[in-house]
């Protein structure tokens, strides 16, 4: 019989209300072929609904304020409300796949609600140790506010069956089981890129939340040698910054480029989603991976952006050790994790050898399908998280 499973994330049904994630559709749609019947909490129009195909079932509303900070305590309150809701109304889920999110004081009770009616938990700790995640705030308001959420999460971390950690490996999280995993994609979700380039100049890619780690300073800055101080350039680079800023980088990187009059070759396109992207992915011949990966503390990776250009078919840009990737491929151009400037001439040598191979477009795709699935992924926790449930009826039989 098909066991239904409840995912747990902060998602919104209308990308004019909140970003995207297609992160999370590909977990679904995973989830889906894995043969579980999916239901999910979505946001719309400060209303918290249940999702199951087609059908929405309204759970609770909320009214936002001014202040950003008591809006993330607001709507996530909500979210914990919804799933008190769908306990009190008697409906039942095998599994809970819960992405974590900041604590507050309803998680406890939702959290034990969900135990109490049957319910498998799995909570996803997409950057573990999860301090890491939160350096990037970097403000008095928002450490304060984690600190707290730490407190409420470690009371309810008792009702939780199994952690799952993306990060530094660690079988234990707050006393109770945890298994390693690696972001995945969902190969067939991602179109498959058709390079058509729009003139002789080289368009760059840079896409997603703007942050420190992606280290987009460092390709400026080589942009900055490039132009300014080699003399003669060879070719005319284009750099498009596709996506919105996630910890105060994004100003200062505009800040970098008026500085040294780069207006007319890095170009600040806004957050883009969907059909948007496309004319990126099939106009430009590089995208970049992270390039700083190491300012977060890490020193390996497990990009989700990496595993999206390998779906997708675009050769790509990164810095540091990514475990994940294919040694013996010609698809990346491999530089350190420093803080030097990325060398142009290098990178326009790198494109020129991988534009002329029309097979490489195709071998990413069936690379990806292969190898980089959330399908692996989520064999791997589901396979731990039953063996787990049987040891412990086993013991409770003895």
């Amino acid at each position: 019989m098909m066991k239904n499973l409840l995912c747990v994330m902060k998602y919104y049904l209308d990308t004019n209300e909140g970003p995207a994630f297609p992160k999370f559709d590909h977990q679904m749609a995973s989830l889906k072929r894995m043969g579980f019947d999916v239901y999910f909490l979505g946001i719309l129009k400060n209303t918290i609904y249940l999702v199951h195909a087609e059908e929405k079932i309204k759970l609770v509303s909320f009214a936002l304020k001014k202040i950003p900070i008591v809006n993330k305590l607001v709507l996530f309150n909500a979210l914990y409300r919804a799933i008190i809701t769908l306990v009190k109304r008697k409906l039942k889920f095998s599994y809970v796949y819960m992405r974590t999110m900041p604590a507050v004081p309803p998680y406890r009770k939702a959290l034990s609600l969900l135990k109490e009616s049957g319910s498998s938990i799995i909570v996803e700790i997409p950057t573990y140790p999860p301090e890491y995640s939160h350096q990037k705030f970097g403000r008095f308001g928002y450490n304060t506010f984690f600190k707290i959420s730490n407190k409420y999460e470690t009371s309810g971390s008792q009702y939780v069956d199994l952690y799952a950690l993306n990060g530094k490996y660690s079988d234990s999280y707050n006393d109770r089981p945890a298994i390693n995993f690696t972001n995945g994609i969902d190969a067939d979700a991602c179109p498959v890129r058709e390079y058509k380039p729009i003139d002789d100049h080289i368009h760059v890619l840079g896409i997603g939340k703007i942050q420190k780690a992606h280290g987009y300073d460092r390709f400026i800055n080589g942009l900055v040698e490039y132009y300014h101080l080699s003399g003669n350039p060879s070719r005319k680079v284009v750099f498009h910054v596709v996506g919105y800023d996630a910890d105060g980088t994004l100003p200062k990187l505009q800040d970098l480029v008026r500085i040294n009059n780069l207006d007319q070759y890095v170009l600040f396109e806004g957050a883009k989603f969907g059909k948007d992207l496309e004319p990126y992915f099939s106009t430009c011949a590089v995208a970049l991976a992270p390039l700083a990966i190491s300012r977060t503390g890490f020193t390996t990776l497990s990009a989700l952006k990496t595993k999206e250009f390998i779906s997708r078919g675009i050769p790509f840009i990164i810095a540091g050790d990514d475990p994940n990737l294919p040694r013996d491929k010609n698809w990346f151009l491999q530089l350190g994790d420093d803080e030097t400037p990325i060398n142009i001439e290098n990178m326009i040598h790198f494109i020129d050898t991988t534009i002329g191979d029309k097979t490489i477009v195709q071998e990413m795709h069936r690379y990806a399908g292969l190898h980089l699935s959330w399908d692996m992924q989520f064999e791997k926790i589901f396979t731990t998280l039953d063996e787990l449930i049987d040891s412990t009826r086993k013991g409770e039989s003895v």
